[in-house]
């Protein structure tokens, strides 16, 4: 029999389609729950220090996963407007070095550890790059999560996956975004022919449950592949074919200039300045490892525009 894959954050937004995806893959899995912890730390240093704290939830950790060959990790605060906080950094920085560890100690071969994009910040190309410039204390966060992850040198084989901006029903992010483009406001830079990294989040489970139980080894850090979107067509499709407008570009990056300097000070600001940016410019990817291991998105087109429907149908049943 095949040893099962252990799930931690099986009940969250992306752990949930995880573990629905494993089930109809038929693949052995249990959820094992995480152990909610907090830092000050908000550096390497500290984290390291306070993570030297935590021996007993390692170790309660690795009896947990003792008996599986595979963990993934989809625990964590995904909220990419979050202030600083001791449980930010706990959740996403502390924790994941926590399970590291106690995959090593349980003698784990592969974690898969789920982080974020949006640890590269503004970079021209998203890529498989161990290289962060995060913009917010989520993506600094994460990005705190992935270094600590990838700093265990023993046995197991550590996977970083980072999904791009991820959309489901009834996720607040996908709501506000089919709001807005069925508003008026709906806009985008120049033609609106710039890619966007819009992925749907049955597709990034899947391709989650494919690094897991692929039998080649995967590279330390795995991109979640572009799904085809322009700025402009990603509006199109949840606005119901309502073309956005069409800002030039001087004028759409002086926007983005003054917001920046505006969020400098708030977290708040910077993340939704940020959230405008990709709207309006979008952000090109490298196509990374995955297409190249014959993996493709199982949804396409009809998926997202089962999405959009589910979206407008209920925004137009709480408007009565």
């Amino acid at each position: 029999m095949t040893a099962p894959v252990a799930l931690l954050g099986a009940h969250g937004f992306l752990g949930s389609a995880i573990s629905l995806c494993l089930r109809e893959a038929d693949v052995e899995h249990v959820d094992v729950p995480s152990p909610r912890v907090v830092t000050p730390a908000r550096d390497w240093e500290t984290l390291l220090a306070s993570a030297s704290r935590h021996d007993r939830h390692v170790r309660r950790l690795s009896s947990q996963l003792t008996g599986c060959r595979t963990v993934i990790n989809a625990a964590g605060i995904a909220s990419a407007t979050e202030r600083a906080s001791d449980e930010l950094y706990g959740a996403n920085s502390l924790l994941p070095l926590i399970v590291a560890r106690a995959c090593d100690l349980a003698g784990i071969q592969r974690l898969v550890h789920i982080s974020s994009a949006a640890v590269q910040g503004r970079r021209t190309m998203l890529d498989q790059a161990q290289h962060a410039t995060p913009l917010s204390p989520y993506a600094a966060s994460k990005a705190l999560g992935e270094r600590a992850v990838l700093s265990v040198n023993g046995s197991v084989q550590v996977v970083v996956y980072r999904p791009t901006s991820v959309h489901g029903f009834d996720r607040s992010m996908t709501r506000r975004f089919s709001r807005l483009a069925r508003s008026p406001l709906s806009s985008v830079a120049g033609a609106g022919s710039d890619p966007t990294p819009q992925v749907l989040v049955e597709n990034v489970a899947d391709a989650i449950c494919f690094v897991a139980m692929q039998a080649s080894r995967p590279p330390p850090v795995v991109l979640h592949p572009w799904e085809g979107w322009t700025t402009s067509s990603i509006l199109e499709l949840f606005g119901r074919g309502r073309q956005p407008h069409r800002l030039p570009q001087a004028l759409a990056r002086g926007l983005i200039g003054a917001g920046r300097i505006a969020g400098r000070m708030t977290p708040r600001v910077s993340a939704n300045v940020r959230r405008v940016e990709l709207l309006w410019m979008g952000q090109r990817q490298d196509a990374g490892w995955l297409p190249g291991q014959g993996w493709a998105p199982p949804i396409g087109l009809e998926g997202w525009r089962r999405l959009a429907g589910q979206e407008r149908a209920t925004a137009s049943r709480e408007a009565r």
